[in-house]
């Protein structure tokens, strides 16, 4: 038996350069692997366990289970979960994952029990341990923000100085300040309350301005283009701006108290707000610009906005806002609110993370809305160019889509619009789930104009009358006069229908059979998936070998098979010998962390004498006795003809096993022992740190090289070890007698840093890397 795995690379190898040229060895790099320094705790691999704890927040299903697949690479390039599971809100779905060290982000997937999915990237750290909740909604894109949850204001990134200390002029009654080469490089401070101070400005050159007194107003401060200057607002502060110009791009307001502004505001520098703005005529920002909202801002007039904009907290605008710099961008991760029109002009984009709403909305040439949690409009909508939403739209009045226009949703995304009188632009649907774009009252027949396809992919049109033209469509998309599809309510979208009657759980485990691998089997739900590995292994222990660590190299990958409850029911693995690099008859086998008795129904393609092995307390498979009658050639010689790999495979069913979490998706424990006269079964050589089988020969330890006794198992005194573990089942190997950092050049980097450096080691073929002179190429 030969079960044909998915080789789960699945993008998680490293990339390579296409460089492969013979290399110049920089000895400087070579350094003799018995001289190795390497910190405490390292394995000698070029993974990392992470144990995941995956809880769902998502309330709409009450105490549905929820299927969670995690992936080492973007799954919608096709890549393969590595481990899938079950999750409730009382109960997190826990794994363990052997990922390489070169992966910096994984991703979660969530199957609610209606078969609504969401996705969330999630980057990772050094920890051991990442725990993630997953709610109900997520960005259906990859590159764009996934936290589109409840507006919560932001907290500040820096906190309110006062006025006690680092005050070079304290200032506490109504005068006048003269900034010249001095004074307007030093922290003026003023204290008190209730008077006004005017400023001739003459020369900033970097001074701050303190304001920790209230109602304090600042008359005729000058800004003018080439002054650098700062002024804060503290926490206890207010301040009133008259008459300030403000034209510096190195001029830098901070307020964490109350400013209030009597005339236009405009912003020529950076504003950073961490309390109260009030702007009681327009808010005007310059080219070049950039205001960062972590507090509120109330503007009562109209905003006219070239600059950047990120608002994490709260913002309402009582007139019309324009959007006009090309290549601005203003961002909403709070609570926007437009009392007026909000137009985006040519080449701005507006991008929508969280809450906002607006009396009418125009999208004008070249212009960029990106919605991605909610996003309501009163009267009317108009798309000249494009919109990217991955959450809900809202129109109270009329949409229209011009002839550029284009409105792209993105799985399982909503644009709800009263009426829509035109319809000349294109509307596209991306994704697994469905989008919908629907009208509430019948159209005219002016939205069938054109020609051509204007309704494509996974997007349904919904809209009473059933006027639109089935020639619009592509084969994907659909439409309908009933409604629509059903759209789960989530924190962003107000949802569409009900939830259809689940009834696609065949055989009645909880998991719907759209994600359950064995349908019709109640003990079997999902595949588990190890990264595609090798280990490779010096022969000689207890004493140290040449360090070419060829003389039994083995690639693999496993399948575990889980229940709905996350139990481990079956364990499947393939295994490749791609070199037997000695003359000792080496076997090999795996332990497992299983009691012996708890493996039934083995079957197996492996050597003569081996499989299970009996005497153990715990579940030891052999695949070989001799290695010598494996291979003919050692497949580490040039000068000798090579064998093909040989393979083996093998599965056994578990009883009473153990949770994916605990026990895991790695290497196990794989092991060789030197079967061969002399010597015998106890004489077993283990990766480093990991635990010897039943059988091992006890005195052998702390002896010749060995320090097992005084150190950690499979170790010498100096850590190293007896075998290494790769994350690739491509590892090119050295040839015989060659060490292996004679051979990678950046090997001894990544020992001696705890595999914190060089992480691609192995799979890097840029120069400095390696030798490939020292290389076995077959």
């Amino acid at each position: 038996m030969r079960t044909k795995f998915l080789s789960i690379v699945l993008g998680l190898s490293v990339l390579a350069s296409s460089c492969t040229s013979e290399l110049i060895v920089d000895a400087s790099k070579t350094n003799d692997i018995n001289g190795l320094v390497v910190p405490a705790g390292f394995e000698w691999k070029t993974s990392r366990d992470v144990n995941f704890n995956i809880s769902i927040s998502d309330i709409r299903f009450k105490s549905g289970l929820h299927v969670v697949s995690v992936y080492g690479a973007n799954p919608t390039t096709g890549a393969v979960a590595l481990s899938k599971g079950t999750a409730s809100l009382s109960s997190p779905f826990s794994t363990k994952i052997s990922i390489p060290s070169s992966v910096k982000e994984v991703y979660f997937v969530k199957t609610a029990p209606d078969g609504s999915k969401i996705t969330q990237k999630v980057a990772l750290t050094d920890a051991s341990t990442l725990a993630v909740s997953l709610g109900a909604v997520s960005s259906g894109r990859f590159g764009v923000s996934s936290e589109s949850g409840m507006y919560v204001t932001s907290a500040s990134s820096e906190t309110s100085p006062d006025c006690s200390t680092g005050c070079d002029m304290t200032v506490s009654s109504g005068t006048t300040i003269d900034l010249d080469s001095k004074t307007g490089s030093q922290t003026i401070c003023l204290t008190g309350s209730n008077y006004s101070v005017n400023f001739n400005a003459n020369s900033l050159n970097g001074g701050t301005l303190r304001i920790c007194g209230t109602n304090i107003t600042l008359n005729n401060l000058n800004f003018n283009s080439g002054a650098k200057y700062t002024v804060i607002i503290t926490s206890k502060g207010s301040a009133n701006f008259s008459n300030v110009n403000w034209n510096s791009a190195d001029v830098t307001v901070k307020n964490f108290g109350t400013l209030n502004v009597s005339s236009n505001l405009i912003v020529g520098g950076t504003l950073l707000n961490y309390g109260v703005v009030n702007a009681n005529s327009e808010l005007q920002s310059r080219s070049g610009s950039s205001i960062v909202n972590d507090g509120q801002i109330i503007v009562k007039g109209s905003a006219s906005l070239d600059g950047g904009m990120t608002n994490n907290a709260d913002i309402t605008f009582n007139g019309e806002v324009r959007l006009n710099s090309s290549g601005q961008t203003v961002t909403n991760n709070g609570k926007m609110t437009a009392v007026g029109n909000f137009i985006i002009n040519s080449s701005t984009t507006l991008t929508n993370n969280s809450y906002m709403t607006a009396n009418s909305m125009q999208i004008n040439s070249s212009g960029i809305l990106n919605n991605k949690c909610q996003l309501l409009i009163k009267t009317d909508l108009g798309v000249d160019k494009t919109i990217n939403n991955d959450g809900y739209i809202s129109v109270g009045g009329n949409t229209r889509i011009n002839g550029s226009g284009v409105v792209n949703l993105f799985n399982g995304a909503m644009l709800v619009t009263n009426t829509l009188n035109t319809y000349d632009g294109k509307i596209t649907g991306t994704g697994a789930n469905y989008s919908l774009f629907k009208v509430l009252t019948a159209a005219s027949n002016t939205i069938n104009n054109g020609g051509g396809q204007k309704l494509t992919g996974t997007v349904q049109f919904s809209e009473p009358s059933d006027i639109l033209k089935s020639s619009f469509l592509d084969g994907t998309a659909q439409k309908t006069k009933d409604g629509g599809i059903y759209i789960p309510k989530t924190e962003c979208s107000e949802g569409n229908g009900t939830s259809p009657v689940t009834s696609n759980d065949s055989d009645k485990d909880g998991v719907i059979d759209s994600e359950d691998a064995y349908p019709n089997d109640g003990t079997k739900a999902f595949n588990n998936y190890t990264v595609a590995s090798t280990v490779a292994f010096e022969d000689q222990w207890p004493s140290v070998g040449d360090y070419d660590l060829n003389d039994i190299v083995l690639s693999f990958t496993y399948k575990i098979v889980t229940s709905a409850a996350n139990k481990v029911v079956q364990v499947n693995a393939d295994y490749s010998l791609k070199a037997t690099g000695g003359s000792y008859n080496n076997g090999a086998g795996i332990q497992f962390n299983i009691p012996s008795g708890n493996a039934k129904n083995f079957t197996g393609n492996v050597g003569a004498g081996a499989g299970l092995e009996a005497g153990q307390d715990s579940v030891v498979v052999l695949l070989f006795t001799n290695a010598r009658s494996e291979q003919s050639s050692w497949n580490t010689r040039p000068e000798e003809s090579v064998v093909a790999d040989k393979n083996y495979s093998f599965s056994f069913d578990v009883v009473n096993g153990p949770s994916i979490g605990n026990f895991g998706l790695g290497a196990y424990n794989p092991f060789i022992y030197n079967n061969s006269p002399a010597f015998g079964r106890g004489y077993e050589t283990h990766l480093f740190g990991k635990q010897p089988t039943k059988l091992v020969n006890k005195g052998l330890f702390g002896t010749k090289d060995d320090a097992s006794n005084t150190n950690t198992f499979y170790s010498t005194a100096k850590k190293l070890p007896w075998g290494i573990l790769i994350s690739t089942a491509n590892f090119k190997y050295p040839k015989e007698t060659i060490k292996i950092t004679e051979t990678y050049l950046r090997f001894a980097d990544w020992a001696s840093s705890g595999g914190k450096s060089s992480v691609d080691w192995y799979s890097n073929t840029s120069e400095g890397y390696r030798n490939n002179a020292n290389i076995f190429n077959p």
